[in-house]
């Protein structure tokens, strides 16, 4: 981080005031929903969150090829079928929204059931397919399939993982799926609005642009659902929230609506957003920011969200370092790990 962003960010923190939040803080967002329930962005993940205490969900969304919105992060589904008989080759782009969402999901090999004492020290291993072997068998060949493929972009590193894992573990994936053959499938994002206005006052999703393009008709469903005072709308990619930004200053906002952004990191390139755009939260990795960064972030308004950290020792900086919410893998272990915190401190006092 630059010496002018620092001092600033410095200057700043002193005093700093938190802008009030309708949920309890640090809230828990499942990432995908709870993935450990059912496979990610299905409603069997979503309702599996609910259940484990979630304050809110973190989603994502693409356009079909008939220029519908679904709820799915990859384009393609090469690592949501893996281990399928006859895998689907189109991407969701190619696909009308009712083929996408005929398109069974299996729950075998796909659920997350890995939890180490250190917690995921790396982010990766929260898609690991971790049922098909002994632990450090896969863990050592899917970072080497992912070092072979070094400089591709994330999502082809991964289908090709998944391509291997898919052509020499067939036999597993056809045992795991004897012993469940539970499938689910992606639905389109007005189902998961509708639905999301059934859960309790104050429960939130953060949807995620995976693309260009999704706003108008996005903004659109959240309009014609009465939903807006649910959604937080954000992206990784600085043009899509720039075309996010864009669309709402020139349109404006529906009655609660809130716009983030995930800039990972506080540095030269992402200070300038912060003054540009309308923000009610951002996205940090975890790891990368402390109190300062918070107090400095809180005193413009805006609210602090971590990337992931699904380990203990950042849990336990998070609840100390004014971080307002966070992106979780493991909701059911971070709630394992809060109550013990709860409990221990109870038993000091």
């Amino acid at each position: 981080m630059g010496k002018e962003i620092r001092k600033e960010i410095e200057e700043s923190s002193e005093g700093a005031a938190v802008k009030a939040a309708s949920f309890r803080r640090p809230a828990r967002i499942a990432h995908r929903g709870d993935i450990w329930s059912g496979p990610e962005n299905t409603m069997s993940a979503f309702w599996g969150a609910v259940r484990k205490g979630c304050e809110g969900i973190e989603m994502d969304i693409r356009r079909t090829a008939d220029g519908k919105i679904v709820v799915a992060h990859d384009a393609g589904f090469g690592r949501v079928m893996c281990g399928c008989t006859e895998p689907e080759k189109r991407s969701i782009r190619e696909m009308t929204l009712e083929q996408v969402c005929r398109i069974p999901l299996p729950f075998a090999g796909h659920l997350l059931d890995c939890f180490p004492d250190e917690g995921l020290a790396n982010e990766l291993y929260s898609y690991f397919p971790w049922d098909l072997d002994d632990r450090e068998t896969i863990r050592a060949r899917a970072m080497q399939l992912l070092s072979a493929s070094e400089g591709l972009p994330a999502e082809e590193r991964f289908e090709r993982m998944f391509s291997w894992f898919h052509e020499n573990y067939c036999d597993i994936y056809r045992v795991l799926k004897k012993r469940d053959g539970r499938l689910d499938h992606y639905i389109p994002l007005e189902d998961f609005l509708k639905w999301m206005d059934t859960q309790p006052e104050g429960f939130f999703a953060e949807i995620e642009y995976k693309e260009d393009g999704l706003v108008e008709e996005t903004d659109r469903l959240i309009r014609s659902t009465g939903t807006a005072r649910r959604c937080i709308l954000f992206s990784g990619i600085d043009s899509v929230n720039q075309e996010i930004q864009n669309f709402y200053r020139e349109n404006g906002k529906p009655d609660g609506l809130r716009l983030g952004a995930n800039i990972r990191f506080l540095n030269d390139k992402t200070l300038p957003f912060l003054q540009e755009w309308d923000l009610y939260e951002v996205g940090l990795n975890a790891g990368t920011y402390g109190t300062k960064e918070t107090d400095f972030l809180h005193e413009k308004g805006i609210l602090v969200f971590s990337n992931l950290g699904d380990i203990p020792s950042w849990w336990e900086e998070m609840n100390g370092n004014g971080t307002d919410g966070f992106k979780t893998n493991c909701l059911g272990k971070y709630n394992e790990w809060l109550e013990k915190q709860v409990s221990f401190s109870g038993r000091c006092c």
